[in-house]
Parts: structure tokens; sequence; C-alpha cells
């Protein structure tokens, strides 16, 4: 996750999807080539990276950025929801969805429900959650929504309103091709691609 840009400051985060490649809403238009992007280990950190090149999908409100060079190891690529999602979610109860906002604050919301490319979410109903809920404002959008899956954090989508965030479900391949578009553009060839996590120790509910 890139918690700030030279740019804009807390207000465009991206969150690496390869050790190359940042992913990013479109609504709030590209950051400037050059921009630094600033990462953060779980030490305390910082890396410093800037973004080359853009490319935005065509089909979803979603821009791949590529890094001026790789990250370290000690920076864990975030995988994607695979376009099956939600064919293993149940929405009773409710699952949890971490949500950043220009604070850099970890929100957490009720996941409602997915409808297309959309994703719906709620203030929780759980006290437990209830804590570390806060209703999202105009400049959270475009942040990353995450679900814990497997012990890990998997990119679903980026913020779009107080009510709703863009899915990266069925967009899986037009992410991965925009991955080769911004390469080509960057005069490299990375050969990554996003990955999703393992589901199959998950059942298929829809």
């Amino acid at each position: 996750i890139c918690p700030s840009t030279s740019a804009n400051s807390l207000f465009c985060l991206g969150t690496a999807i390869t050790p190359r490649h940042i992913l990013y809403h479109k609504h709030g238009g590209a950051l400037a080539n050059g921009s630094t992007m600033r990462f953060v280990t779980s030490d305390n950190t910082i890396v410093l990276r800037t973004q080359d090149q853009t490319v935005s999908l065509t089909v979803a409100d979603m821009i791949v950025g590529l890094l001026s060079s790789d990250l370290p190891a000690t920076i864990t690529p975030c995988p994607i929801a695979p376009d099956n999602f939600k064919s293993y979610m149940g929405f009773t109860p409710r699952p949890p969805v971490l949500i950043l906002d220009q604070e850099a604050k970890g929100l957490v919301h009720d996941m409602q429900a997915i409808s297309g490319p959309m994703i719906f979410n709620e203030q929780p109903a759980n006290a437990q959650r209830l804590a570390f809920y806060e209703v999202t404002v105009t400049n959270d959008s475009g942040k990353g929504w995450f679900a814990l899956i497997n012990d890990q954090l998997v990119l679903l989508g980026v913020h779009r309103s107080v009510t709703d965030g863009f899915g990266v479900m069925g967009f899986n391949s037009a992410i991965n091709a925009a991955i080769v578009a911004v390469d080509a553009l960057g005069g490299v060839s990375t050969g990554f691609t996003a990955t999703n996590p393992s589901l199959s120790n998950f059942n298929v509910v829809s």
C-alpha cells in the first residue's frame, strides 16, 4: 500500500499489485509521471519510487501505474480478488471490509452486497467492528478496499463514494493487459502479473 504521494499528499493512495505496478482510481485523474510514491515497510522504513507511466482501463474506474524500479522484498504486493470472488461470498452475517481514508487510517465497514462491478458497504452491526468505523468522505475517494483472506490483505477495489467502491472482480484480465501496456510505454518487460489468493479452502455459496 502506498500511503502518500508527492502530487496529492494523502489524497490518492495506490496499491502495489506487483513489485513494479500500482493500481488506483481513474475518476480523480492520473498522477503526473515523475510523482513520488512513498511506501512504508513493517519496520517503518520509507521506500521511495516514482511513477514513470500510466495506463487507464477503458472498462473500469482504475489506472495501472509503472514504478521506476521494483519494490524491495520487504514490501509484499497485494493480491487482487479473482473474477469469481462473489460466488464465495455470503452476506449473512456481513463480512468486514478494510477501507483506508485520507488520514491513513484503516476503517472497518460491513460489506453489504456485490452487484456488477460495484461493492456496497454499510455501518457495522457488530460492536467490535463499530469501534473502528467512520463515515467516509469525498477525499477518501480512490483509496483501496481490502478483505483479509488466509491471513493476507486482498485488494477488492477502489473507494468511489460514501456507500460504494469499484471492484477488481471481472477485470483481472483487463488489469493484466494494462500491466503489459504500461510496461511497453516504459520500454520494459517486467513479466509481472497481478496474482489472486487461493480460495480452495472456501465453499462456493452462489
